[in-house]
């Protein structure tokens, strides 16, 4: 086996004709006791911190004199900071000589900011504000620590378009540097044309608070590992945390209380990185370090074409690595690994992680650059508990999930979950064999976890496997086929600035029962109240009711035929810090789901399912929020997909295509009939009617769960049963049974729909069905019999 610099295994090594993903160090190499590599921090931080301790003794002394004394202490009253101002636009009378407090006479560039981080540290409620419309071809380097209640602040101020640091397109360049940051907030910057953009550097552990939002990332290009560069990044990103941390064990951290929010990405070799020079090991007690940060939110991410700007020799898009407790919801990822990877390529990338949600979201379009995978999401090693959710993974040339076991029998990847996501059109490149929506690749461990409740349109299927992988460690249920790509409506991938375009419209009503249309608004890119207020709105991600008891707003969506739909979705809200709000969808005004109620300090969220509702041309299902109170909650992160779902087999039960008089049902006890125009006329003439379906049906019972039957019941029996035998069970018996109510003296014909997957032996391979259509005699006539 070869290594690299830092002596870990590489990947090209070990990888071998099967082991398609080697993007991630050896699980055991690379450990945090052992790194070095990037400059030295100041020690000013510390010598302040020893400052600041003098001084709070001291003053404690002070006030136990006064308290001695009889006097009470004067109240200390808390710093409001600095503001320091950089503009070196024409005409700005900058200079460096100053103290740079002042709009009027602000520093010109960032030589004395850097100056003041390296001598003093901002503290506090600092504030260091860069002009709008400048341009800097310069590193920021910044150093201190704010409060939970006075941040550090960097942003922009004036008019015109965000602050600029523009570098040379070194690699060794670097846009901003923020080392051991705690409570710092920087927002409003473009940064391009670098080896880093925001390089967040720690040595240190338990740091806490950063906000990164607003940011404009481009062209960041020129490091590509197995190696890294001095100051630890292993791979070019927009965003890039890493550091050299002390020994730590599985209880420590570096950093806590992460969110980064309405970021983009482009042309960058990886948009954001949590990296740590490719995985670091905890070094004190052998764990993965999946809680080297913490604590994370990535929310409104635009991340797009990361191709390296034509130059790169490896991109991705989001890597989390070493990360606990986090979620990404309310973004999208397009076209992101587009340049040719040796190793792979992925628009999100997972190693050492542990609870981590990718939810709301659309990863789509990771294009054919001939590399290994191409995968909108990839499961590297050493995961536990990560979950894609109620997201839209489309058209990538690779599987919308990859699932790898190639890191040896020491690697794990538990308690994954895939529920509630649209699957369309993925593995497009038809690169074989790893194809499908959800790929296992490899046995090398044993991945466990559920994959239950999608649903899919996927030319080369919804569940493959290569490379000697399987799924017996996974439970896979209720996954749906829809009839095809045009019978899928995803919220989110059909919103736009019309109503009733792709079949959804947005509104809102004062009162609960009263609907009218939003206005769209371009310049938020939402939908909103007429009179231009804030709120109620509807945005591609979210909706937002205005604050009253009766308010609520509504995303609706409108069949265009009749039939069975699905639905899929999850509700929670954007932010943890917002209010609390109530969910419901209805059917023509009628609830069909909820009222739920949904906590801002839950962030799993509440899943609101329909696996089958019936519809006719011109019904309206809205899902619809509301505050329940007087006080406006924050907005709901809430993205339906509807869609007709595909029967897996069926009877259409009419004279024109059915094969022969019962399309293939034999007529087995106690009935007799025959088609007769668009349906099967049966009649019981006892107690025990029965007839069997075409043997050797060979349904799949991890896709197909569902039994609907359209049928018109006159006899005086409430129920009807289905049987059913499997390729390994051929006995008919009442363990393999389900019933269900049905309408009795029916004149109308009735959808009923059969949960078979309730019943514990529906598994395997299904071979053959028995329709028990009542208990009495009489008439029972069956428009169609489908499966889902």
């Amino acid at each position: 086996m070869e290594s690299d610099d830092q002596g870990r295994v590489t990947a090209a090594s070990q990888k071998g004709g099967a082991a398609h993903s080697r993007r991630f160090a050896a699980p055991i190499a690379c450990r945090g006791s052992t790194m070095s590599g990037g400059p030295h921090p100041s020690h000013q931080p510390l010598e302040r911190g020893i400052r600041s301790v003098s001084k709070q003794v001291l003053a404690g002394m002070f006030a136990l004199l006064l308290l001695q004394l009889g006097l009470s202490p004067v109240p200390v009253v808390a710093a409001s900071g600095s503001t320091y101002f950089v503009d070196n636009r024409p005409g700005s009378d900058c200079g460096n000589d100053g103290a740079g407090t002042s709009p009027e006479r602000p520093w010109c560039d960032f030589a004395p900011v850097n100056d003041h981080s390296v001598r003093v540290g901002f503290g506090p409620g600092d504030k260091v504000l860069l002009a709008r419309g400048a341009t800097w071809n310069q590193q920021l380097s910044l150093r201190g620590a704010g409060t939970a209640d006075a941040a550090v602040v960097v942003d922009a101020y004036g008019t015109g378009p965000r602050p600029k640091i523009i570098r040379n397109g070194d690699p060794a360049d670097r846009g901003l540097r923020l080392d051991n940051p705690s409570h710092w907030r920087i927002s409003n910057l473009e940064i391009g044309h670098a080896g880093a953009g925001v390089l967040v550097y720690f040595t240190e552990l338990f740091h806490e608070g950063l906000t990164l939002s607003d940011l404009y990332l481009h062209d960041i290009t020129g490091i590509r590992g197995p190696g890294c560069s001095s100051d630890r990044v292993h791979i070019s990103a927009g965003i890039e945390i890493t550091g050299t941390p002390p020994p730590f064990s599985v209880s420590d951290y570096a950093l806590r209380g992460v969110r980064i929010m309405n970021v983009e990405g482009t042309r960058n070799d990886s948009s954001i990185a949590f990296d740590w020079c490719n995985g670091l090991t905890a070094p004190l007690d052998g764990t993965s370090g999946d809680g080297l940060v913490r604590d994370v939110e990535l929310n409104h991410l635009h991340l797009h074409d990361d191709d390296g700007a034509g130059k790169s020799r490896g991109c991705e898009g989001l890597r989390l690595v070493n990360v606990r407790d986090a979620i990404v919801l309310n973004s999208v990822l397009n076209r992101e690994a587009a340049c040719y990877t040796a190793t792979g390529t992925a628009a999100v990338f997972l190693g050492r992680v542990r609870n981590v949600t990718i939810v709301n979201s659309m990863i789509t379009a990771v294009p054919d650059t001939g590399s290994p995978d191409q995968v909108a999401v990839n499961y590297e090693t050493l995961l536990d508990s990560v979950r894609v959710r109620n997201s839209y993974l489309a058209d990538n040339a690779g599987p919308g999930v990859a699932l790898h076991a190639i890191w040896g029998s020491s690697d794990f990847s538990t308690n994954t979950e895939l529920s509630g996501n649209y699957f369309l059109r993925n593995s497009a490149a038809n690169r074989v064999p790893c194809l499908g929506a959800i790929s296992r690749g490899n046995n090398q461990s044993r991945p466990t976890g559920v994959i239950r409740d999608n649903v899919f349109v996927e030319p080369t299927g919804f569940l493959g496997t290569c490379h000697g992988g399987d799924f017996s460690g996974f439970i896979v249920s209720n996954n749906a086929p829809l009839a095809s790509a045009a019978h899928g409506y995803h919220a989110a991938q059909g919103f736009g600035d019309g109503q009733g375009n792709n079949r959804w419209s947005y509104q809102y009503s004062d009162d609960g029962y009263t609907w009218r249309d939003l206005t769209f608004d371009r310049a938020s890119g939402t939908w909103r109240h007429p009179s231009d207020a804030s709120v109620p709105q509807v945005g591609r991600f979210e909706q937002q009711p205005a604050a009253c008891g009766g308010c609520r707003v509504a995303r609706a969506w409108t069949a265009p035929e009749a039939g069975t739909v699905t639905l899929r979705s999850r509700v929670l809200m954007s932010a943890a810090d917002g209010g609390d709000a109530a969910a419901r969808i209805t059917l023509n005004g009628t609830t069909v789901w909820g009222s739920a109620q949904i906590s801002s300090s839950d962030r799993q969220g509440t899943a609101a399912d329909i696996h089958r509702l019936p519809v006719a041309p011109g019904d309206v299902i809205r899902f619809e929020v509301s505050s329940g109170r007087d006080i406006a909650p924050g907005p709901a992160s809430w993205v339906p997909t509807v869609g007709y779902p595909a029967h897996a087999r069926g009877w259409e039960l009419n004279s024109a295509t059915s094969r022969g008089p019962t399309d293939g049902w034999a007529l087995t006890h106690q009935l007799t009939g025959e088609i007769v125009g668009d349906s099967l006329r049966l009649l019981s003439a006892g107690h025990d009617p029965y007839m069997h379906s075409p043997d050797l049906l060979g349904l799949d019972a991890r896709t197909v769960r569902h039994i609907e039957i359209r049928a018109r019941n006159g006899t005086p029996s409430t129920v009807g049963a289905f049987y059913f035998i499997t390729d390994p069970d051929t006995s008919w018996n009442e363990a393999k049974k389900v019933t269900w109510r049905t309408r009795a003296g029916d004149e109308a014909y009735t959808i009923y729909t059969i949960d078979m997957g309730q019943n514990s032996h529906w598994a395997g391979k299904v071979r053959r069905l028995r329709l028990d259509p009542s208990t009495a005699a009489g008439p029972f006539d069956v428009d169609y019999i489908r499966l889902y």
